[in-house]
């Protein structure tokens, strides 16, 4: 159960991760 919502909250993590640094990039 705990691994179930660790990689919930890990995949959540890693996608606004990926689009902050996604965005980040095209403005710079």
């Amino acid at each position: 159960e705990r691994s179930f919502t660790y990689l919930l909250y890990f995949q959540i993590f890693v996608r606004t991760s990926k689009g902050r640094i996604f965005s980040s990039k095209e403005n710079n």
